[in-house]
């Protein structure tokens, strides 16, 4: 599942889960995402759009779940 796909599953707006990176030699690491603001959502979907446009390209699904919420 992807951050952005965890994030809109949770009532709260951010989220913190411990992962391991990595296939062999596995890393522990920390998982932080917080939903972005309405506004910035639509701010960032915009942009996308306009950038596709300028390159003769369309926006896929797909790149819609990595806007909604800034994963760091």
């Amino acid at each position: 599942m992807a951050p952005a796909d965890l994030l809109a599953a949770m009532p709260e707006a951010t989220l913190d889960l411990p992962v391991r990176l990595g296939r062999e030699a596995q890393v522990r690491a920390r998982l932080l995402a917080v939903r972005a603001p309405q506004e910035v959502v639509d701010q960032r979907r915009r942009r996308l759009r306009e950038e596709a446009k300028a390159q003769g390209q369309m926006v896929t699904r797909c790149a819609w779940p990595w806007r909604r919420g800034a994963c760091l």
